[in-house]
């Protein structure tokens, strides 16, 4: 039995954990949190004493860490280890960092990709995900089929870093998507209109955006339990604007999106699902 292993345990890691054991692999991980490694192995999965251990131990891993900085201090430990070694990288990093690690790690006959994830923990947990994927057509077939054990659909996008680059496309556009029901249900609201009747509305006509599925509802109930929490996209909005900067790109949309993700920061919303943005409307 092959065994996978995972560096990163918090919400997308420990999904993904948890859908590989669920489809039979062998899993091992690692993750700074005690809490963490303790609920993976109650899961089933081997919780080992740090990352170049999991490394040591797995044919294949998955990085599924916060941000660039995490992955670099991580891959220093053991990048001497990697040699032939199959490795995913599924962070939301800067993809110029991103393409630098791939390359670095090819010429150490490492076959990395990077594996960026479209869709929350719950989605990951059930095999309901999309899948970007940046590095050598070579290497991206050899992932493939664990990323199949995860993912309803990947696409290979380029070389390392493409998969980051696209995630963070992705992300403006659904991170708009999300401010923009926020206001508009918050709007429904001091209409005195019932913003659960107007999200049907807006569901069944010419509005209609998949984050009315996924964060509609939690947006009129309340119902924050973090699926992907608002402080992890501000980091990726940050990203985004880094990125646009870098490059030449205007993106005055996504500068108001950081301003109003930073003050439900500043609010103490960090913690909870992205949906929790329509909290800052609601205050105002």
């Amino acid at each position: 039995m092959q065994t996978v292993g995972i560096i990163g345990l918090g919400l997308l890691g420990g999904a993904l954990a948890r859908r590989l054991l669920k489809t039979g692999l062998r899993v091992a991980g690692y993750d700074l949190s005690a809490d963490r490694r303790a609920q993976f192995t109650s899961n089933g999965g081997i919780a080992l004493e740090n990352s170049r251990a999991v490394a040591n131990a797995a044919e294949a891993l998955l990085l599924c860490l916060p941000d660039s900085n995490a992955v670099e201090e991580v891959v220093l430990e053991f990048k001497s280890s990697l040699a032939g070694k199959l490795v995913s990288d599924t962070t939301t990093g800067d993809p110029d960092r991103t393409a630098h690690l791939g390359s670095d790690l090819c010429r150490h006959e490492t076959r990395y990709n990077d594996a960026t994830v479209l869709g929350s923990s719950r989605e990951a947990e059930v095999g309901n995900v999309i899948v970007m994927v940046g590095g050598k057509a070579e290497h991206v077939q050899d992932a493939s089929s664990m990323i199949d054990r995860f993912a309803k659909q990947w696409f290979h996008m380029g070389p390392a870093g493409s998969g980051a680059r696209t995630k963070l496309v992705v992300n403006l556009v659904l991170g708009l998507n999300r401010a923009v029901l926020a206001e508009g249900l918050t709007f429904a609201q001091v209409s005195e209109l019932d913003p659960e009747k107007v999200l049907n509305v807006l569901k069944a006509g010419a509005a209609y955006s998949r984050v009315m599925d996924s964060k509609g509802a939690k947006m009129v109930q309340r119902e924050f339990a973090p699926e992907a929490r608002l402080s992890q996209h501000r980091k990726d909005v940050r990203l985004i604007l880094e990125q646009g900067q870098r490059h030449g790109g205007h993106l005055p949309l996504s500068r108001l999106h950081e301003q109003l993700l930073a003050e439900a920061e500043n609010q103490g919303l960090g913690d909870l699902d992205n949906s929790a943005i329509i909290e800052i409307f609601r205050r105002k």
